[in-house]
């Protein structure tokens, strides 16, 4: 099986990080069906016309090239790179799989709104990372699927030494998920909530850290250095830094947002509220009463296990396979 996938989303030197989980969900699928080919081509450098307009007859030329079985699709605003790609794709049955990541049918943006939405109509199959995204499928697209990025656990798991190695000193870290200068993020709304937070706690020394421009190794350092995140973003998909602080035993306080009560629900520690006072006070009590370890591994079990990389590959390879026949 050859899958020629497009992305405007993958890890390049300048930006190691970007689109990690496209980059991570690629080696799963290789390293769990290694008769697997993926043929990536990335959408990378210049303006917006530059980048999505200019590009479809090299994009022709691959396709043409590769002759690959699926061509994947991620992210809407992607398609626009593809206009000549598409009708060839008709032509020659070649099945589209779009997979939204969630930003792209709700974000802020009208134009990658409607592009996104428009695409869903003519793809053949869609992934959609939270259930929130799903219910915008159309009825005409017979195949789809809700499946979340999954996460690596040889890098994402339990090590809480430094947190206990933190609060010995009454020193409790909360992690803003993302760099404040993502507008979507709200980070003055986090950071509104931590200030009420000190002020309720002015003999607990809290420190504010941020996920912005770490490897997967620090990301995951920190969260399990942490004694919660706390996501107060505006809109969300299915937000791969709640799973990465589950598996790293980390407790999440979030607005209800994207798919972060499906993921957390249930599980000791987080909690999902959208008023202030509630998720103050939820990291309040996370700080004075601490982490029960056991009950988070008890309670966060099943997500673990669903969440898996691996396991989530699978379910992608399964889509493939029924989309083939």
């Amino acid at each position: 099986m050859r899958v020629l996938c497009f992305t405007n989303m993958y890890p390049e030197p300048q930006r190691p990080v970007f689109g990690i989980f496209i980059k991570e969900e690629h080696d799963a699928l290789l390293r769990i069906f290694p008769e697997l080919i993926i043929d990536r081509v990335q959408l990378s450098g210049g303006g917006l016309f530059r980048k999505y307009f200019t590009k479809s007859f090299w994009f022709l030329k691959k396709i043409v090239e590769r002759r690959p079985d699926i061509i994947h699709v991620h992210f809407g605003l992607t398609f626009v790179s593809l206009w000549l790609v598409i009708p060839y794709a008709k032509l020659r049955k070649i099945p589209v799989l779009y997979t939204s990541h969630g930003g792209d049918l709700i974000g802020a943006s009208q134009i990658v709104r409607f592009i996104s939405r428009s695409a869903l109509r003519i793809c053949d199959a869609a992934i959609f990372v939270s259930r929130e995204t799903a219910r915008l499928a159309p009825q005409s697209l017979h195949l789809k699927q809700h499946i979340p990025c999954g996460v690596n656990p040889e890098i994402f798991y339990p090590c809480r030494k430094l947190y206990h190695s933190l609060i010995k000193n009454n020193e409790y870290v909360i992690v803003f998920p993302s760099s404040p200068n993502r507008v979507e993020k709200n980070f003055a709304r986090f950071c509104s909530i931590v200030e009420s937070v000190k002020k309720q706690l002015p003999a607990h020394k809290i420190v504010v850290r941020l996920i912005d421009g770490l490897d997967r190794k620090d990301v995951a350092l920190l969260l399990s250095s942490a004694v919660c995140v706390l996501m107060t973003s505006h809109y969300e998909g299915s937000p791969q830094v709640v799973k990465e602080a589950v598996f790293c035993g980390c407790p999440v306080i979030s607005v209800d947002v994207g798919d972060v009560k499906d993921v957390v629900s249930g599980v000791h520690g987080c909690q999902v509220t959208d008023l202030d006072s509630e998720l103050a006070q939820a990291c309040i009590t996370l700080i004075t009463n601490g982490i029960d370890a056991d009950s988070f591994s008890i309670t966060s079990e099943k997500i673990v296990k669903d969440y898996k990389i691996d396991n989530v590959a699978k379910r992608i390879l399964d889509v493939y396979n029924k989309m083939l026949g």
